[in-house]
């Protein structure tokens, strides 16, 4: 099995030139099994990466202006489009891909997760000034909370719970 692994150099040599991918090995001393994979960081600029076209919002929000939406909503803040990006990669990593991503008037960002079959949501909104995280269950009404980033694997249970 390495040496099948270690002959596959075709892709590997395509990772070299991509900074946005990442090649990793483990090896497992009880089992003896050397293992190998491809981690993709999400930008804008990789299409491979399960939340590119959430980068790529979030890049093209950042340059909205002030009244950008003609009724005098304020431009995203940095911050807030740098924090979206932050959980934006961390959700990569997690494997859970964002639905959508919208600026809002007072200069937030909102993230829409959703489960697989789309009967549970989870909004997380960075306003300038506070971060909420607003529950929509498949039954019952929707509630929020503060968001904090230590809540995150509690809020994806939540989420993808069957």
């Amino acid at each position: 099995m390495p040496a099948l692994i270690d002959n596959y150099t075709a892709s590997l040599s395509k990772v070299a030139q991509n900074p946005s991918i990442c090649v990793y090995r483990q090896y497992i001393e009880r089992g003896n099994i050397l293992t190998s994979g491809i981690v993709v960081k999400a930008d804008g600029d990789n299409p491979y990466s399960l939340n590119s076209r959430i980068m790529s919002l979030l890049d093209e929000y950042s340059r909205l202006e002030d009244n950008w939406d003609d009724d005098g909503g304020l431009a995203p803040r940095a911050n807030n489009i740098r924090r979206a990006k932050y959980l934006t990669d961390l959700m990569e990593r997690y494997g859970q891909s964002i639905y959508h991503a919208a600026p809002g008037p007072e200069g937030e960002i909102m993230l829409d997760l959703r489960n697989k079959t789309k009967t549970r949501s989870v909004e997380i909104i960075f306003y300038p000034d506070r971060e909420v995280v607003v529950f929509f269950p498949d039954t019952d009404r929707p509630f929020q909370e503060v968001f904090t980033d230590d809540k995150m694997p509690e809020i994806l249970r939540w989420l993808n719970k069957k």
